[in-house]
């Protein structure tokens, strides 16, 4: 993922303007990201996640949608880790 797209949307993603990320905001955040990135989609199928907060590390599981759970840096790393897990998807065939 493009640093600057994350960035652009953790922006976003931070309604309140707090410099965190919310677990209602994070949710949001992660369904502007998958549309444009499939990979996490790929990611949450192949790790047998149902919720995407189980992505951020420091997740203690709390359903609390105002709990704040993450800054940009761990935004980012939750973001790295998908994109790390992630291998080369199979060559489409050429077409002639």
């Amino acid at each position: 993922m493009v640093q600057e797209d994350v960035a652009f949307i953790f922006k976003l993603a931070d309604v309140d303007n707090s410099g965190t990320l919310t677990a209602k905001e994070f949710r949001d955040a992660i369904e502007l990201l998958r549309s444009r990135y499939p990979q996490i989609d790929i990611y949450l199928q192949r790790q047998h996640m149902k919720d995407v907060l189980r992505i951020v590390d420091n997740n203690s599981g709390s359903e609390d949608k105002n709990e704040v759970l993450l800054d940009i840096e761990e935004f980012k790393k939750s973001l790295v880790k998908v994109d790390s897990q992630m291998k080369a998807l199979p060559a489409t065939a050429q077409v002639f």
